[in-house]
């Protein structure tokens, strides 16, 4: 800091912070916002602060720190799991990409209920007296243009 003649410093004093508050907030991932408002100071003077004690902007020490919370929340988990059945499938879910063997069977099985339906409705229509399957055609063409007509009029809305 620059002096002036009479040999008092120039500009004001900087801003000093406690590193184990700094360093909790960072490892408990408190967003920017609540750091400035813990300490009382904003952005720049935060980072300028960790340019003098750290050597590093504010960012590259904040991931740092971030980084040991994560892993204190996985550890925690990991216990938990221990004790709580859901932690333990969902972190397997997470952590080593297992799924549940159903979401894979309720695409097959929906696919061969609609094959069922399909099969279904062709032994009705074969099985059908004659009159009625033009009846049941002319029917079924004048709902499939009642869908459209809807559809359309819902597209423009």
């Amino acid at each position: 800091m620059a002096r002036k003649p009479t040999g008092k410093p120039t500009g004001r004093p900087p801003r000093d912070f406690d590193k184990k508050i700094f360093e909790g907030l960072c490892h408990v991932q408190c967003t920017v916002n609540e750091i400035e408002a813990i300490l009382h100071a904003d952005q720049r003077t935060i980072d300028s602060w960790c340019n003098r004690e750290y050597g590093e902007d504010f960012n590259t020490v904040y991931k740092r720190f971030a980084e040991g919370g994560k892993a204190s929340v996985r550890r925690n988990q990991i216990n938990l799991s221990k004790t709580n059945s859901s932690m333990a499938i969902w972190l397997g879910k997470i952590l080593l990409g297992q799924r549940d063997p159903q979401e894979e069977d309720n695409s097959r099985a929906m696919g061969r209920v609609l094959g069922l339906l399909d099969r279904a409705k062709a032994i009705e229509v074969a099985s059908a007296p004659q009159e009625n399957v033009t009846n049941s055609h002319n029917t079924d063409e004048k709902n499939v243009r009642k869908s459209h007509i809807v559809e359309k009029t819902n597209t423009k809305s």
